[in-house]
């Protein structure tokens, strides 16, 4: 059996997780939260640099500042969605011995900023040689807000902070019409994605989250995530599902539902489960922000249900998954494009 016949989750759920919770239960999460004296937590994530995809259309040349940061939103981003507080990062870089110096120094630049940006010190890391550049990353926070036993999930309802499938229907639009038919907003959404990290520490910080995770690899995969870790059943209605004007022009002009779209991989938002008890004060907090209701939870077996108009119906949603057939790491490419 090759990776390539389990794909990523698979593999951490059936080979991974499983040896490593042996030693502890750390892992599992979007963060691992270990617990320092009476003072709190520490909240540590690892993650690695993926090439923008950005970099795949025809008419924008190779930014290695792109890359720096999202390889830096790709690990704040998971400390965002623990609550924490900002520390630190480094950096592990391999890159071969031709690779220019101004690209090294582009991707450093990128990475720099978006620690600047979120309130990240850069605490070093390696630079070694290689084959083909790549680099991963760890990042570090702190919460003094102790994890709450674990607990079994009442109901409630399940949100992403932002708009659905912004990510995606930009590059659709890219792609048919070039990164010059783009407002600066929505190029910023291709090339440095942005994340509500001190929202996410004010909420978690008043109580409000059962559990979260972020959309990194679609919304489908956070909500199956959030339902496993809280044993819950999911149920979401795609008629009620709020598509923004972009998602629905950029689903006619590449001639796929409107839901893959929104639910695409791309963009950095948090995924939430907010128990009923909780809701009226998290609308309260969150009332001057863009937030998409998926659905709502309740205690039971497992399981993501999509329905349209109160029926049941299949539906199955491309996420992004390693040594999987939808793999941007595989073939830089959008699944359903």
């Amino acid at each position: 059996m090759r990776l390539s016949d389990l794909g990523e989750f698979a593999i951490l759920d059936q080979a991974i997780l499983p040896k490593a919770r042996e030693l502890g239960d750390l892992v599992g999460e979007d963060c691992a939260k270990v617990p320092i004296s009476l003072l709190g937590e520490l909240i540590i994530s690892s993650d690695k640099g993926n090439v923008p995809l950005v970099w795949s259309l025809d008419d924008y040349a190779a930014k290695y500042d792109d890359m720096g940061w999202l390889t830096a939103i790709a690990g704040i981003s998971d400390l965002a969605t623990s609550g924490a507080d900002p520390i630190c990062a480094t950096n592990n870089i391999i890159a071969p011995k031709d690779f220019l110096v101004k690209d090294l120094e582009d991707f450093v630049s990128g990475f720099c900023q978006a620690l600047r940006n979120y309130g990240f010190q850069h605490a070093g890391g390696d630079l070694s040689e290689g084959n083909t550049f790549s680099v991963s990353a760890t990042f570090v926070g702190a919460s003094n807000v102790k994890s709450r036993a674990r607990r079994k999930s009442v109901s409630g309802n399940v949100v992403a902070i932002g708009e659905l499938g912004t990510f995606a229907a930009a590059f659709c639009q890219a792609k048919h019409h070039g990164m010059s038919s783009l407002s600066l907003n929505a190029a910023k959404l291709l090339t440095k994605p942005e994340i509500p990290f001190k929202l996410m520490s004010q909420v978690h910080k008043e109580g409000l989250v059962e559990s979260a995770t972020d959309a990194s690899d679609g919304i489908h995969t956070a909500v199956k995530i959030l339902s496993q870790r809280t044993q819950a059943k999911v149920t979401i209605d795609l008629e009620r599902l709020p598509y923004t004007k972009r998602v629905l022009e950029s689903s006619k002009m590449v001639g796929v539902q409107k839901e893959l779209l929104a639910f695409a991989w791309g963009n950095w938002q948090p995924v939430l489960f907010i128990s009923d008890e909780e809701w009226s004060r998290f609308q309260e907090l969150i009332s001057n922000e863009h937030v998409s209701v998926l659905g709502r939870y309740q205690y039971g077996n497992p399981s993501v249900e999509y329905t349209r108009n109160g029926q049941y119906v299949e539906f199955t949603p491309k996420n992004n998954e390693a040594f999987g057939e939808n793999s941007y790491v595989s073939n830089r490419s959008l699944p359903f494009l």
